[in-house]
């Protein structure tokens, strides 16, 4: 059932996880009663700025096209609707072996890996040195502070532990 605070309309849902405290976990999300388009901002423009038809749009056409050029050249756009960066250009799985840390909503740990294994994978992949392995997944463990988990598997830790591992495994390739 929708429910109104400060003139926004939002419905409460309950989300498959729980919180600490073992209760379920909501998740508010605003009820959308109407999507506006260009057409819409054009005839308000039009109505109440006192702007021609069809200006906001071409207006719009135009900023679309300045910030495709410049987002080409790989500048970062800031604009009143967001700040846009250009895309990495990367050749194969580059950008997902090293370059982005990816931590998963329900953190996609590896069952039959300990904490130590699950953190050094994205390394295994990138082909590091044992050596430099070694030393990167330490020192994720020490900044995550779950170096005393470092032999435990993903089933013995607490939810907040398994977290720590995922952004541990996130950051260990120094993204």
């Amino acid at each position: 059932m929708p429910r109104k605070t400060d003139g926004i309309l939002f419905e409460l849902q309950p989300r498959p996880t729980k919180g600490d405290d073992g209760k379920p976990l909501l998740y508010a999300q605003p009820v959308i009663k109407h999507k506006y388009d260009l057409d819409d901002i054009d005839d308000f423009c039009a109505r109440y700025r006192h702007t021609s038809r069809g200006e906001m749009k071409r207006l719009f056409d135009l900023l679309g096209e300045v910030t495709t050029m410049w987002l080409s050249e790989g500048c970062r756009v800031e604009t009143p609707f967001g700040s846009f960066a250009p895309k990495l250009k990367l050749l194969g799985d580059q950008l997902r072996k090293g370059l982005i840390g990816f931590v998963f909503q329900s953190f996609n740990l590896i069952d039959d890996l300990n904490v130590e294994e699950n953190i050094e994978l994205p390394l295994l992949y990138m082909r590091l040195p044992k050596a430099e392995r070694r030393k990167r997944v330490e020192e994720a463990m020490r900044r995550m502070d779950i170096s005393h988990r470092a032999k435990h598997f993903p089933r013995q830790l607490s939810g907040g532990q398994q977290q720590r591992v995922a952004i541990a495994r996130a950051v260990v390739s120094r993204p």
